[in-house]
């Protein structure tokens, strides 16, 4: 007789597991890209009160007779079906449209309770609410930086550069003797005229004279492959492109001086030794490549990266709107938006959260009648017994 009480027993927890993960779906309603999830129960092994007998020549067969023993919660499926649209107008607001999650560094993330977490160096969210710190970097609400990349495409970062655009930068304006503008450097705010100086006579550039511009951070924008454009006060802009030259799988970061001639990068392997490869240099737009205080890009990246796996449903997730692999998510793939299987980026859009708010107060009541139904058996059990000891007296 106990073997009810204890059916449905289970029947309590299994059905109490489902409001909760219905609770925390509704909680998250307007959690920026929530995915919500669901319950699967499976039933618990039977009990064969008899088993089943093949036909004979005298009799038929007999089918088995079984007793259930309950239910016991299977799964929580997560659904990463898309979210709705939020436009926001704000340029650093990103929305994933289709597949794929914002690469974020994070020194050490744990999983799990004290005595067993794994440490990884990168966790992936799609909650696109980003904001830009002093240093011009790229940051999630909670600080974190966003991770760019420098490889044009693929399937592994060859980075661990941030989104970097810097608020404050100088400009080297490189004059002639009748006070024309042959070309432009790029320089840190601490960049000084003997700063430029020195690095057009290491380049055999021989200006009449150098005219120096502090510039302040304008406007960026976010193109749908995640390209940065940074639009300085005097006109100028830094972003990125692709590599021209067809056997480097990398971008590089151009200077578009607002006057003065454009050339063309130099793209030499060797430039990795002075920043990064495939950076302009030794050209009259460039970007300083010295790493002591002049460039002000060091360490930074103007492409956006993204992170695809091939079961996201193992991924398992974090606070903040974050996740990290598992066992079972597969070997990770990055590359930039609007490449293989991910999708494109919209500025100035959020996602939103998937919870299907009606669908999941009808699961709400289904899930409350489960409960109060398999109560009412573990009542009517106890009932039962205490029958029987009432005959028994």
């Amino acid at each position: 007789m106990t073997q009810g009480l204890y059916a449905a027993a289970s029947g309590v927890r299994s059905n109490q597991v489902n409001i909760d993960v219905i609770s925390n779906n509704i909680a998250n309603i307007n959690t920026l890209a929530f995915k919500g999830s669901r319950t699967n129960f499976a039933t618990v092994y039977n009990r064969t009160l008899k088993s089943a007998s093949s036909p004979t020549a005298i009799f038929g067969g007999v089918n088995p007779a079984q007793l259930g023993i309950g239910t016991q919660l299977a799964e929580v499926v997560v659904n990463h079906g898309q979210g709705g649209t939020q436009f926001t107008g704000r340029s650093t607001d990103l929305m994933i449209n289709g597949e794929g999650f914002f690469v974020v560094q994070n020194a050490s993330t744990k999983v799990g309770n004290v005595s067993n977490y794994f440490t990884s160096t990168n966790y992936f969210t799609r909650a696109g609410n980003l904001n830009t710190d002093y240093e011009g970097n790229l940051v999630t609400a909670s600080g974190n930086k966003l991770v760019g990349t420098s490889q044009a495409s693929g399937s592994s970062p060859d980075t661990t550069d941030t989104i970097k655009a810097p608020l404050k930068i100088r400009v080297g304006k490189l004059l002639d003797a009748n006070g024309i503008v042959t070309g432009s450097v790029l320089g840190s705010i601490n960049a000084t005229a003997a700063d430029f100086a020195a690095y057009a006579t290491t380049n055999g550039l021989t200006p009449a004279s150098i005219k120096v511009e502090a510039a302040e951070l304008n406007n960026l924008a976010i193109g749908a492959i995640g390209a940065l454009t940074a639009t300085y006060s005097n006109g100028d802009k830094v972003t990125v492109r692709k590599n021209p030259d067809p056997n480097i799988n990398s971008t590089e970061l151009l200077h578009l001086p607002v006057e003065g001639p454009v050339l063309a990068a130099v793209n030499t392997t060797a430039q990795g030794t002075n920043g990064k490869v495939g950076q302009l240099t030794g050209a009259l737009a460039a970007i300083i490549p010295d790493k002591t205080k002049v460039n002000p890009m060091l360490g930074a990246s103007l492409q956006i990266q993204m992170a695809t796996f091939p079961n996201k449903n193992g991924l398992e997730s974090l606070s903040n709107n974050g996740y990290v692999e598992s066992a079972n998510t597969g070997p990770i793939s990055y590359g930039i938006p609007s490449t293989g299987s991910r999708g494109t980026l919209l500025a100035g859009s959020l996602e939103t959260s998937n919870v299907d708010l009606a669908s999941e107060f009808t699961n709400l009541v289904v899930a409350q009648r489960g409960l109060e139904a398999n109560s009412k058996i573990i009542k009517a059990q106890s009932e039962a017994m205490q029958t029987i000891l009432n005959a028994v007296n």
